[in-house]
């Protein structure tokens, strides 16, 4: 899904469509309230214009009073890292996080595309993490993983080459002072690590101090028997967290009990982001106000 260029209503041509907006992620902080979106960074425009739509972003967060940008990011040699530190200092921002699921959603580089094609998507991954290195932010690993799809591999052979391709990764990452977050996606979307327990089996083989993994509600919410259990067996190795209720809409709009899993993200000492990614209807701002209004009074409650 696409990111939101501007305030919104930034309406920029690419390729034959337009570029609009489809979903927003808001990050808010458990200890201390901090919130934040994430933006496309749209590398594929020209520079000029993709500059300007991020300085509207940055501008746009800092006036309303957010903590931060978190970038999904199709090409991170593109990505100029002293412009985005500029920026984010300039209007006291942060950049928590660098998304990497445009790589496999906007040019088909994946983990587990062939020998050839897999090759870029680490020296992709490996970008994205001195990158990340520069930003002080954490690099979440989901699609950029691939399918199985295809029938190149056996979902042994598939887990095996997303380790080696995780491990070699997470030696540069180690260099670089950065975070790897295994993020388990549903069923729908991937086909290899759906669960918390997959990831945490992922990050246990590959046996590397950089490599944690996030937890996404909305993914939970299809393939978790128990959010509160995954959390609980999340323990220590969690290092982000997705945010979005039931139907993908601001936490509060769907049936998912949002005061008990930040009740139990408290209980594990979990003190990272809450990142809301969430569709941004009826609009943008009106699912800014929707997800603070909700969350707020459960951030700031004593139990």
């Amino acid at each position: 899904m696409q990111k939101p260029c501007g305030n919104g209503r930034c309406r920029v041509q690419r390729g034959v469509g337009t570029y609009i907006v489809t979903e927003v992620t808001l990050l808010v902080k458990v200890k201390g309230l901090r919130i934040s979106f994430a933006i496309a960074t749209t590398e594929e425009l020209p520079e000029a214009r993709r500059r300007k739509c991020i300085r509207e972003l940055f501008k746009m967060a800092a006036g309303m009073g957010y903590d931060g940008l978190e970038l999904h990011i199709s090409d991170p040699r593109m990505a100029d890292a002293s412009f985005l530190k500029e920026l984010a200092v300039s209007h006291g921002l942060e950049i928590p996080a660098i998304g990497t699921g445009p790589t496999y959603t906007s040019h088909g580089i994946s983990l587990l595309s062939g020998p050839s094609v897999r090759k870029r998507a680490v020296d992709r991954l490996q970008e994205y993490i001195k990158l990340a290195g520069d930003l002080e932010a954490v690099v979440i690993v989901g699609l950029i993983r691939g399918r199985l799809s295809g029938g190149r591999f056996t979902r042994y052979r598939a887990w095996k080459t997303i380790q080696d391709c995780l491990s070699r990764s997470a030696r540069v990452a180690e260099q670089n002072g950065v975070t790897l977050a295994i993020e388990p996606i549903n069923r729908y979307e991937t086909d290899l690590i759906n669960t918390v327990a997959e990831a945490l089996k992922m990050a246990s083989d590959i046996d590397s101090e950089s490599v944690k993994i996030m937890a996404d509600t909305f993914h939970m919410n299809i393939e978790e028997a128990s959010i509160a259990d995954s959390l609980r067996q999340s323990g220590g190795r969690l290092a982000h967290f997705h945010v979005a209720d039931s139907n993908r809409l601001a936490p509060g709009k769907g049936h998912l009990d949002f005061a008990s899993i930040i009740s139990e993200l408290k209980g594990i000492d979990y003190a990272g982001y809450l990142s809301a990614e969430i569709l941004p209807k009826p609009s943008v701002e009106q699912a800014f106000l929707d997800t603070i209004q909700y969350l707020k009074p459960l951030m700031t409650s004593e139990s």
